[in-house]
């Protein structure tokens, strides 16, 4: 079923835009509309497939009809989608992000095809892309069911008219933002680059209070929005594994989480380079360790690749991927390393050791750091590429040492960021979909 979901993204990734823009110049706009209902309905179907999720469907739960949303879907956002069908009695319709960024390019100038560039300015094109959208959008509500339209933040330019349309013709527009401001400069960056951003939809959700007082109250956004803290739903699937006993088992992972996106070079190459030194010293006293390098990207994999033969190492006992499941780590991880994803927080409910980079630009911008040393007793923050390397060593070497102050702290970086992991999250999320719709 991969294959064919990824035959399927190949194939409409080709032919659609070509479509797209004969159906566009020839406003044969019914015929686009019935062109997306179908790679929607497609892609629905394929996609509950692969994720192994039965769609709840038109049911009646509890003497009142299942919520059907049709979602802006985004890679990361995915997650949340999958862990809410599978938990929720929400009824989840899948809009691909290619489908839908092909359908914005169609009508949008190019100039104006950007999250911060998009406002604020004036272009006969968004008139344009908001009359087909307007146009089109009971007819494409009538032959997919949806009560309200979903999607991930309040910032993407392909979104926006939808949600001005949606506001216009009485429809639920909802937000589940992705983001959390993570550090006190990315905040900032938040303010700078949101304040008094026009959100046109009905309720947003957010995984903290920390996000929730940026967007409502730093950036002015959507004050006549209901807002609700929810926390993560993709925490959920990570919360069962810290719950599950047969999770006692031998850990083998040795994560390092990829930070090539935040452009902190010394820091990256440094701290690579240790990680993969120790990789290459244990892989014939201690073969049964796995390490691995998980990035966000997958274009990211050949540069780390290209990297590591500069070294003059072998990665032939290194994993380098983009799509291992948070999961898969939660389960088999001994020792994650990194400086700024939450992915290390989510992990933080259990009680795995963790390393957190800290030196030469992390150094240099603390406030751009997700684990500040306010919080040094919830992880090892490494102060130098010589630290980093002797606690790698110290951490294979040795157990687990969960403690007081640690899991303190690690609940207090849970709350700041993510709310709470206690697996219902999903829950949470369908609780604040019925208040809104």
């Amino acid at each position: 079923m991969k294959l064919a979901y990824r035959v399927f993204l190949k194939v409409t990734r080709v032919l659609f835009p070509t479509l797209l823009r004969h159906l566009v110049r020839k406003r044969h706009y019914r015929q686009i509309c019935d062109c997306l209902v179908l790679l929607i309905r497609v892609n629905t179907v394929l996609w509950h497939r692969v994720n192994g999720v039965a769609r709840s469907g038109r049911i009646r739960v509890g003497g009142r009809e299942t919520k059907t949303l049709l979602c802006f879907d985004r890679v990361i956002f995915d997650k949340d989608l999958r862990e809410i069908a599978g938990r929720t009695t929400l009824d989840i319709v899948l809009f691909h992000n290619e489908h839908y960024t092909f359908l914005a390019n169609a009508f949008l100038s190019e100039q104006v095809r950007h999250q911060t560039y998009y406002f604020g300015t004036d272009d006969d094109s968004k008139v344009t892309f908001f009359e087909f959208i307007d146009d089109i959008i009971l007819r494409l509500q009538e032959k997919l069911g949806f009560n309200a339209l979903l999607n991930s933040n309040i910032i993407y330019y392909q979104d926006h008219e939808w949600s001005k349309v949606a506001r216009k013709r009485g429809i639920p527009f909802l937000t589940l933002c992705k983001e959390v401001p993570a550090t006190e400069k990315n905040e900032r960056l938040w303010v700078k680059d949101w304040k008094d951003f026009p959100y046109y939809g009905d309720g947003i959700a957010v995984y903290s209070n920390w996000a929730r007082d940026t967007l409502s109250n730093g950036c002015n956004v959507g004050t006549h929005a209901r807002y609700e803290i929810t926390g993560c739903p993709r925490t959920d699937a990570i919360y069962d594994v810290f719950k599950e006993e047969e999770n006692s088992g031998v850990k083998r992972y040795v994560v390092m989480f990829d930070f090539i996106e935040y452009r902190k070079e010394r820091l990256w190459e440094t701290s690579m380079t240790q990680f993969l030194r120790v990789a290459n010293e244990v892989a014939s006293s201690q073969p049964d360790l796995r390490f691995i390098i998980k990035t966000k990207y997958r274009e990211d994999i050949a540069g780390i690749r290209e990297f590591i033969g500069t070294l003059g190492l072998t990665d032939d006992n290194v994993v380098i991927t983009h799509d291992m499941e948070l999961t898969e780590i939660a389960r088999n991880a001994r020792l994650i390393c990194g400086f700024r994803t939450t992915a290390i927080i989510k992990l933080m409910c259990s009680d795995v050791e963790v390393i957190v980079v800290n030196w030469a630009e992390a150094l240099d911008d603390p406030d751009d750091t997700l684990i500040t040393e306010d919080f040094s007793e919830s992880c090892v923050h490494a102060g130098s590429e010589m630290h980093f390397y002797d606690a790698i060593q110290e951490a294979l070497e040795g157990e687990s040492r969960p403690g007081g102050a640690r899991r303190l702290q690690r609940d207090e970086l849970i709350k700041k960021n993510l709310h709470i992991i206690d697996g219902r999250r999903s829950l949470a999320f369908e609780d604040f979909v019925g208040l809104v719709i």
